[in-house]
């Protein structure tokens, strides 16, 4: 059938009809694929990235408290502890990161305030559940992933040190968006836990990494609006891709049908 519908040795063929199956099949394909991202999409985000959005898709998000749909293949997120030394009573700079390297901080030299005895300060990382702070974030917002917590603790007193002064830079990897759109991500920050703050945000998300500067330790999360109506809106556009491969599926019909005939007259 292939090769009776692209032979255009029938003059009454012409190359109209090879070019109009052309362009039908084509577009067939096109939105075939749309709609495969789009289903796909709707089950597993990370799939449905557009096509120039990198070579491959970042790696999935570990959730301490993982949604249910998502919870038999997640993997826990890591914590960690790393040391900047002391010399001459000032901290040294570090670039320090979680095993999973969902967080990252990087600090300037003499960016910590030390107590005089101070012989190095411990760098803790902890990843923490939502639901683990009490703590709403401002209107608008919600919290997408992990709470992070990060520490410094002055050694050997114990004390923890609040500010950074410069603020370091933090990165914050976050969870692909549950309705497989990009939205505007902001990093949200807490001394205590009790009351978050906005930071200026670079928002990457091809990468899923939100970044900033850190004022000092205390809690820090990635923030987005909530979702609303996306569900719908998703099926609306795959039922929009599916009419219309229906339609170009008749017009390839007729277009068979047309060279039948064409050829049994002939």
């Amino acid at each position: 059938m292939a090769a009776a519908l692209f032979d255009a040795s029938d003059p009454r063929l012409g190359r109209v009809t090879v070019r109009r199956s052309a362009v039908v099949i084509g577009s067939l394909v096109a939105l075939a694929y749309v709609a495969t991202a789009l289903i796909a999409g709707h089950r597993e985000p990370n799939v449905a990235r557009p096509l120039l959005d990198g070579l491959t898709a970042p790696p999935a998000y570990r959730w301490v408290d993982p949604p249910p749909d998502l919870a038999s293949g997640n993997k826990q997120p890591v914590g960690g502890t790393s040391t900047i030394a002391v010399a001459k009573k000032k901290t040294a700079a570090g670039a320090f990161s979680t095993p999973d390297a969902q967080l990252s901080i990087v600090l300037e030299p003499a960016a910590l305030k030390i107590p005089p005895d101070t012989t190095s300060v411990q760098i803790a990382l902890t990843p923490l559940a939502p639901a683990a702070v009490q703590a709403n974030p401002p209107s608008g917002l919600e919290v997408a992933g992990n709470i992070e917590r990060i520490q410094a603790i002055a050694q050997p007193s114990g004390n923890e040190l609040t500010t950074f002064d410069p603020p370091a830079r933090v990165v914050l990897v976050y969870p692909a968006s549950s309705t497989g759109t990009h939205v505007s991500h902001t990093l949200l920050f807490s001394p205590s836990g009790q009351t978050w703050t906005r930071i200026k945000t670079s928002d990457s998300t091809v990468q899923q990494q939100a970044s900033g500067l850190l004022p000092g330790a205390g809690y820090v999360a990635v923030a987005a609006p909530p979702a609303s109506g996306s569900s719908s809106t998703r099926w609306i556009t795959i039922a929009i891709v599916v009419a219309a491969v229906l339609l170009l599926a008749t017009l390839l019909i007729a277009d068979i049908r047309r060279v039948r005939r064409l050829r049994a007259e002939s």
